[in-house]
């Protein structure tokens, strides 16, 4: 599992004061739980299906999530328009790669009630309850979720992660990274802010 991300990199997304530097990705906090935002990046990467078979733990996605991650953009076709195609997660859920989730405690519907509408849209809200409350990483590119996480000591990652994880992981080429990373810009409309850990590395590959 040396594919995944550098400590660095990992160490940047450790909830605050936890100076425990994970080995590799085994040790990462599992399960993994992801946001309609990260489902729709690695949807419109075209890896979806491969990440979620090499995360190093299960993966869950909320119900609302379910109901929010339903479409991505088309490659722009030569006149430029493009349409929308279905993002047909029932697939990975038949084969065993994502289990659909909702609150089972009293403590996790409290926590999404509590977030959901004022602070977040009912996907983000259901996602970070459960990741509080089980122990789970989060994967999303909100900023708010993030910011959130953090603050509550939840361990979090993002889409660029994941991508950075699967192009080690199966020491994919520069072309099959670009157009990964390409697809995310065109298919979802994401860029990652300045701020971001990877944002360097996204430039190299998409804008370089």
């Amino acid at each position: 599992m040396s594919g995944w991300p550098s400590r660095s990199i990992l160490a940047s997304h450790l909830p605050p004061g936890n100076s425990s530097m994970p080995h590799d990705a085994r040790e990462f906090p599992g399960p993994f739980i992801l946001d309609a935002c990260s489902v729709i990046c690695l949807e419109a990467a075209g890896i979806l299906r491969r990440v979620l078979a090499i995360l190093p733990g299960d993966c869950l996605i909320a119900s609302s999530v379910v109901a929010e991650a339903q479409w991505v953009y088309s490659w722009p076709a030569e006149d430029g328009s493009r349409h929308q195609v279905a993002i047909d997660l029932q697939a990975h859920v038949s084969d065993g790669l994502l289990k659909v989730v909702t609150p089972q405690t009293e403590a996790e519907a409290e926590r999404f009630v509590q977030l959901a509408g004022p602070v977040m849209d009912d996907g983000e809200a259901m996602s970070t309850a459960i990741a509080l409350h089980r122990g789970a990483t989060l994967v999303t590119d909100e900023r708010i979720a993030t910011n959130y996480c953090r603050s509550e000591g939840i361990a979090c990652l993002s889409s660029l992660d994941m991508v950075q994880a699967w192009a080690l992981h199966d020491q994919a080429s520069d072309d099959e990274i670009v157009r990964a990373l390409t697809g995310i810009a065109q298919r979802a409309r994401y860029r990652p802010p300045r701020s971001h850990a990877l944002f360097e590395w996204w430039t190299r590959y998409v804008d370089g």
